[in-house]
């Protein structure tokens, strides 16, 4: 099988077809992020964040493997890594269409680490991009109420 028809197969989202073929697939980059991808698909976050690591060895900014990379930490938990990895993307693009989703997701590490005035900041940041979302909203309300600011909260 070529690798145009592994990474249209991985594009989407046929990762039990790539992963039989891999083994038929010599060392390269593109193998790596493939392996990185089914380790994922299969929810071994050990070693996705084996596979990502390699990857950023060559180059530590880039952005879809930190992307990526911030997915299989927010995904195993790794709060505290999770949230490097949010913040060097948001600082590498800062104006990128996805640092909205980023804003929400580093959030969301923070109200879970119960960190909650870094949670509301991140969630106003998150609102002066979008000024609509409900998410951001409830967010910055679950924030408040957690730092006993009842009526910020409401």
């Amino acid at each position: 099988m070529n690798c145009g028809l592994l990474q249209l197969l991985s594009d989407n989202n046929f990762l039990d077809i790539v992963e039989q073929e891999l083994p038929r697939i010599g060392e390269s980059q593109r193998k790596t992020l493939w392996q990185t991808q089914v380790a994922l698909f299969n929810e071994d976050y050990a070693k996705a964040l084996e596979h990502i690591e390699q990857l950023l060895e060559s180059n530590g900014k880039n952005y879809d493997c930190l992307l990526l990379k911030a997915e299989i930490c927010f995904l195993s938990q790794r709060l505290f890594e999770c949230e490097e990895v949010f913040l060097k993307l948001i600082k590498l693009k800062p104006n990128a269409p996805k640092t909205f989703a980023l804003y929400l997701r580093l959030g969301t590490v923070y109200l879970q680490r119960k960190a909650w005035e870094d949670a509301r900041n991140i969630f106003l940041k998150a609102c002066e991009l979008k000024n609509n979302s409900s998410l951001s909203w409830l967010g910055i309300g679950r924030a408040h109420f957690n730092l006993g600011e009842i009526l910020k909260a409401e």
